[in-house]
């Protein structure tokens, strides 16, 4: 077993014997194909110069780049800095080389150039932009430090670098062949802009106006509103919806989102808002009262209270107050707890005892038969306010009947013992009726009453 190492191209023999008394000899030649692609440099040549030969180690390859011919000839036409490249395809012997040839301009270079200013800093890594015929193979620039930029291309890398205007220029050295030139470009990189996100709520109470958030100065519009589980807020506005919200407290979150074109980044802030409920009021029943008599109301469900009307109330301001109203009366008490109010209301009813628009009816029948339906005659309504009172009931011949002069009296159509046969009878009632007026401010009288007419007994 032999091991070639080839260091060279070429074509080598290599023979093999052996030993011993049966002595034999083979041979075999090796074949070494090189594959160098080294070029040999060229110096800088000045623009419109004659044409140059470019060398590589190892003949067969291929030429590439702008300039160059497939014979390796580069032509020095234009200015700049030319990447040549020579490739060897030879199997597992492929390979290539590059070098850059430099044609120097034999005029004034052509150096403008700009960027697009200002710059986020968090934007992409902006590039200069040059004019048309610039001349490349210059070196960039900055002042004052605090820029990071690749000195042969221009460009800014703004992740290493600060906010901050910087003028950078791009020179062109003098050349055997033309003179120096530069230029100048200012670029803004602005800072990142924290948003100022501070914003509060006040408390209200549940039937409020839906609250919006109270922000603080100088703070950052377009973000979204979120709110904890269980209330409903506008995303963009910020206003609480009270109507489908119950009360308690809720978190609420404020995000923006950032923007290079603004130059802002992302934030977020935190806030709560609390949602009293309204008092559970809890009112006394609603008395009912004669004309000069007094009733205790009341009212409980908070820590402040005030009942309107404040007229006729022993203490307006307290749970409990004692109520003289002259006439049946509305009272209003708005309730306060936890800084929230609510009303409610109740009725106080006064009597008349003895009012002058009272009906004094008599009826037409009565029907004294055992069904326990009308089965006898009663003044309904007679019997309080009456200081004298007479009825006397005849039948049809003139005979008198009955009696009384009890204005709660009954009559079971029964005389001297036996229930009357139906019959049609006259009453004849004679009545002093005193009265406290229709209204509780109208001046007492007396009002006689005087009735008379029919009555039918039927079975």
């Amino acid at each position: 077993l032999g091991t070639f190492n080839p260091d060279s191209t070429g074509s080598f023999l290599v023979t093999f014997s052996t030993t011993g008394f049966c002595i034999q000899t083979d041979t075999t030649t090796i074949t070494v194909v090189g594959s160098d692609p080294t070029i040999t440099p060229h110096g800088p040549v000045c623009q419109g110069s004659a044409p140059y030969t470019l060398t590589a180690a190892s003949p067969g390859g291929t030429w590439s780049g702008a300039g160059i011919s497939p014979t390796g000839v580069f032509t020095p036409s234009t200015a700049g800095s030319f990447v040549i490249t020579y490739s060897i395809a030879a199997g597992i012997c492929s390979a290539s080389d590059s070098v850059t040839c430099v044609v120097n301009p034999t005029t004034p270079p052509v150096t403008g150039f700009s960027f697009i200013t200002p710059v986020c800093i968090a934007s992409a890594n902006p590039s200069p932009i040059p004019v048309a015929g610039f001349t490349t193979g210059g070196v960039y620039s900055v002042v004052p430090g605090g820029l990071s930029i690749n000195t042969a291309t221009g460009l800014v890398n703004l992740s290493t670098s600060a906010a901050g205007t910087y003028t950078i220029t791009y020179s062109y050295a003098a050349t055997g062949c033309g003179p120096a030139g530069s230029s100048t470009f200012t670029l803004v990189v602005s800072p990142l802009t924290i948003p100022t996100l501070g914003f509060t709520y006040p408390t209200v109470c549940a039937h409020d106006t839906n609250p919006a958030p109270l922000p603080i100065a100088g703070f950052t519009t377009g973000g979204i509103y979120t709110i904890s589980g269980g209330a409903t807020i506008n995303d963009t506005s910020g206003v609480v919806n009270l109507t489908t919200t119950p009360p308690g407290t809720y978190t609420i979150t404020y995000t923006v989102v950032g923007s290079n074109v603004v130059c802002t980044a992302n934030g977020s802030s935190t806030t709560t808002i609390t949602i009293n409920p309204l008092p559970h009021i809890i009112l006394s029943s609603e008395p009912d009262i004669f004309v000069g008599q007094t009733a205790l109301i009341y009212a409980s469900g908070g820590t402040g209270y005030s009942w309107t009307p404040t007229l006729n109330l022993s203490a307006p301001t307290n749970d409990s107050t004692i109520a003289s109203p002259p006439q049946t009366t509305d009272y209003c008490v708005a309730v306060t707890e936890l800084g929230c109010t609510d009303t409610s209301c109740l009725k106080v009813y006064v009597e008349i005892p003895c009012p002058s628009n009272r009906t004094m009816g008599v009826p037409n029948a009565f029907s004294p038969n055992g069904d326990g339906v009308n089965d006898q005659l009663c003044l309904e309504g007679w019997s309080d306010c009456i200081s004298k009172f007479q009825i006397i009931i005849f039948d049809r011949w003139g005979e008198k009947m009955f009696e009384s002069s009890d204005p709660g009296f009954c009559w079971d159509g029964v005389y001297k013992g036996k229930l009357l046969d139906p019959a049609v009878f006259v009453y004849f009632i004679t009545a002093s009726y005193e009265t406290a007026g229709a209204t509780p401010l109208a001046p007492k009288g007396v009002i006689q009453q005087n009735k008379k007419g029919n009555i039918s007994l039927v079975h």
